[in-house]
């Protein structure tokens, strides 16, 4: 949806991606995770709002909006992964 620059598509796989990714089926609105997303991914997601629902002409940055999902995708695989020293030595 990013790369279509499609602000309702976006909007609505954004939605389905943030109750995947944060495991949480209860969340209904992206204002739902907004904290807890890079702040400039935030903004444009704001912008999104804007442009579907307020009527502004705003552009929105749809490449912000993919690299912040990275980077919250990268984030939550470090935080998963255990420390190498709790790893269990292949030889022993």
């Amino acid at each position: 949806a990013c790369k279509q620059q499609d602000a309702s598509t976006c909007r609505r796989e954004l939605l389905a991606w943030a109750r995947l990714v944060f495991d949480d089926r209860s969340i209904t609105a992206l204002r739902d995770v907004l904290g807890q997303l890079p702040a400039d991914m935030a903004t444009e997601i704001r912008n999104i709002d804007a442009v579907l629902y307020g009527g502004e002409q705003s552009s929105i940055d749809f490449k912000t909006i993919s690299n912040g999902a990275r980077i919250v995708m990268a984030d939550i695989r470090k935080k998963e992964m255990p420390s190498p020293d709790l790893l269990e030595p292949l030889y022993k």
